[in-house]
């Protein structure tokens, strides 16, 4: 615990990670630091803004109560935001041995996202996802923001106009129908010898629309895996009666600006 910031840890945290050794000490792609010590069993830190990690604190608490996430020991705000869990079980979806068989690596994520959005969550703290996703559209759409590089390219978008006019034409269909990860993506999926154990990184999740989900696991296998190979094994082990194309382009589209 060298760091300034560790210094000023909360007495909770700080008893509960005296004298470990500090592994790893990165900053997320947010802006949120990340560090793993090496007790009880390996123990994550996560560090933000104030009230920045609330939201993920609730959930990754919730999705824990159900299976899907590492336990939550403890959650601090003050001139930071202080998040301590347990260590997610196994390695991401991009460690290499699973990268090597990626048609085996999509039909698991394809079970996993099955599985999780068949999880009953009539108690989900959080919910109306597919609002607030119009609601940080509109937002974009208003500010005249430019396309987000990678999206526009995955979808091959040809101009900010043509994603208003698509959004317009079908938001009418979103639906909050599930339980969702709201970043489902290879780095946040967590596997052992190829069976799914945990997800990490929960501050977008909540009761959405599947589809959310759906779009962003197919980006990262196409970023990832460099090519749409596994598209179909992926949505032919989620199940294919529960897809709708358009619903997945729209949640693309919803996360095509900057």
């Amino acid at each position: 615990m060298q760091t300034n910031e560790h210094a000023q840890l909360p007495a909770s945290i700080a008893a509960r990670i005296q004298g470990a050794q500090e592994q790893v000490n990165r900053a997320g792609c947010s802006g949120a630091g990340v560090s793993l010590f090496d007790v009880d069993g390996g123990l994550y830190l996560k560090t933000d803004a104030p009230g920045r990690l609330a939201r993920e604190a609730t959930m990754q608490a919730y999705l824990h109560e159900k299976g899907f996430a590492p336990e939550v020991l403890a959650y601090e705000t003050g001139a930071r935001d202080f998040l301590l869990s347990r260590r997610a079980r196994g390695e991401t979806a991009i460690f290499p041995a699973y990268r090597a068989e990626p048609a085996r690596l999509a039909a698991e994520l394809g079970r996993a996202a099955r599985r999780l959005h068949e999880t009953a969550a009539d108690d989900c703290p959080i919910r109306g996802l597919s609002a607030e996703w119009l609601g940080t559209f509109e937002r974009s759409r208003v500010e005249n923001r430019s396309l987000y590089p990678p999206v526009a390219a995955y979808l091959r978008i040809g101009s900010a106009e043509e994603v208003c006019r698509y959004v317009d034409r079908h938001a009418n269909l979103l639906r909050d129908d599930a339980l969702i990860h709201g970043d489902f993506c290879l780095p946040n999926c967590m596997l052992e010898d190829f069976h799914f154990t945990e997800f990490i990184d929960a501050g977008g999740a909540g009761v959405g629309n599947r589809h959310f989900d759906l779009f962003w696991t197919l980006w990262s296998l196409n970023r990832n895996l460099a090519c749409d190979d596994f598209r179909d094994i992926f949505l032919n082990a989620y199940g294919r009666g529960d897809v709708d194309e358009r619903l997945i382009r729209l949640s693309g589209y919803l996360c095509a600006f900057d």
